[in-house]
């Protein structure tokens, strides 16, 4: 019996140790793909200057303003919540992105614009943003993208999927 359990023992760390390497291999592979963000999905830096600017996504809406002295990039805007989440009462975690692309589309840097506290109620969101930023070298363009997760219900005042509450992450990535 104890010659089956190290026969079988000795399977499995041979399949973990190949999968490790193989993810390892594809990992190493993907990340030295270019990066790149569709047209649609971009908006250029002159645009963003010329005034308040609206981005639309699905679940977030972006409402901002921006100036840019020499390579230093200031915004100053406001998220809104939509597409149903803004409904909840608890956002668990939620962080939005600004992508900076060249002419072709291609990544050349990113930055956290906005990032949530930990199961912050809804009475408290304060889902504003000031960030001065220095424009990567090359960029033209810029993008958002998103993640996060909401909670409502439950037990507690935060909400509890596992006491009969819902939760919904939701996200995006304007990367192809």
């Amino acid at each position: 019996m104890n010659r089956h359990s190290s026969s079988s023992f000795s399977t499995v760390v041979l399949i973990a140790a190949v999968s490790g390497l193989l993810s390892g291999c594809i990992t190493f592979q993907s990340s030295s793909l270019p990066r790149i963000i569709a047209p649609e999905n971009r908006l250029s830096i002159e645009k963003v200057l010329s005034g308040k600017t609206v981005w639309p996504g699905d679940e977030l809406r972006i409402e901002f303003t921006s100036t840019l002295k020499d390579a230093n990039l200031e915004l100053k805007g406001k998220i809104f919540l939509t597409g149903g989440i803004q409904y909840f009462n608890t956002i668990t975690d939620m962080r939005v992105e600004l992508f900076f692309t060249n002419d072709d589309g291609h990544l050349v840097g990113r930055s956290l614009l906005y990032s949530a506290g930990y199961r912050v109620p809804a009475d408290e969101w304060g889902l504003t943003f000031h960030k001065r930023l220095t424009l990567p070298e090359g960029a033209t363009q810029v993008a958002f993208g998103y993640d996060g997760r909401v909670q409502e219900g439950g037990g507690g005042s935060f909400g509890n999927s596992e006491n009969g509450g819902t939760d919904y992450t939701f996200w995006y990535s304007p990367l192809k």
